[in-house]
């Protein structure tokens, strides 16, 4: 992900200040720079209540972006209730805030965003959804910290993996290249969990998947990812578990066991040996 100068101050604001000494630290601050955090602030309370659907509290800002920044300095009551609110958009999981941000382009919503805050565009590219490994692990942290108690814990695997459905459209050589990783992550932990250790599979399909992989031609189980929702749900939802929480020693026995175990040809074909 890319963090921007907006993230910067949601830190300094949210992290280094509370609902009671923001006023001060505000006041601290130059004419410029007042209004630029308290655009961002006020922008952040705008897309908590987007999503609660607060259209009364929304259509407030019909008076006009300056009015409100107007009535903050004048009223440190409602900087407060702006500032909670906003703190909420920033402790929320990184996948939430990209969907919120997601499912405002393009609208009314999002031209109102950049009355309030010509830097929203910033936050735009920063939250814009990435196809990149790295990125899904980083999505999948921080919703499994912040979500402990949340009921579907599977949400975070079925956007990714609604995601990359999307991805098959747009970009088939990145999709590939993801494939690629979660089948052979996938592979490897339920064929060591099988036949090294005799654990009854995760999923009821597992040992349907594993045959699968062995017996299929590698075009043909990107075809199968691509019409399987199933396959391709299970692999992501693996690869996302076993890669984050896994120790190093029990990673290398997975791999040794793989390489000992199944042939060249087959290495070859999951790009696990060149």
């Amino acid at each position: 992900m890319i963090y921007s100068i907006n993230d910067k101050f949601r830190e300094e604001i949210y992290e280094k200040n509370t609902r009671e000494s923001i006023i001060d630290y505000l006041l601290k601050q130059t004419e410029n720079k007042k209004e630029y955090i308290l655009g961002l602030m006020i922008s952040d309370w705008y897309k908590v209540n987007y999503v609660l659907q607060e259209e009364r509290i929304l259509s407030f800002l019909n008076n006009g972006t300056r009015n409100i920044i107007d009535l903050c300095l004048n009223n440190h009551y409602f900087i407060s209730v702006i500032y909670d609110e906003a703190k909420a958009f920033y402790n929320s999981p990184l996948i939430k805030k990209i969907i919120v941000i997601n499912n405002t382009s393009g609208t009314t919503e999002e031209k109102k965003l950049y009355e309030i805050f010509k830097f929203h565009i910033l936050d735009k590219i920063s939250y814009s959804f990435s196809h990149d490994l790295d990125d899904f692990n980083e999505y999948y942290l921080d919703f499994n910290e912040k979500n402990k108690d949340y009921t579907n814990k599977d949400f975070i695997f079925e956007l990714i993996t609604t995601e990359m459905q999307h991805l098959f459209k747009l970009n088939i050589s990145k999709y590939i290249e993801n494939i690629i990783v979660f089948m052979q992550e996938y592979y490897k932990w339920n064929f060591y969990k099988k036949e090294r250790l005799n654990d009854k599979p995760l999923f009821p399909n597992d040992y349907d998947f594993l045959k699968l992989i062995e017996t299929l031609p590698f075009n043909n189980l990107v075809d199968v990812s691509i019409h399987n929702s199933d396959f391709l749900f299970t692999m992501i939802k693996d690869y996302l578990v076993y890669r984050n929480f896994t120790d190093e020693e029990e990673n290398d026995r997975a791999n040794n066991f793989l390489m000992e175990n199944t042939s060249n040809e087959f290495q070859k074909k999951l790009k696990i040996k060149g």
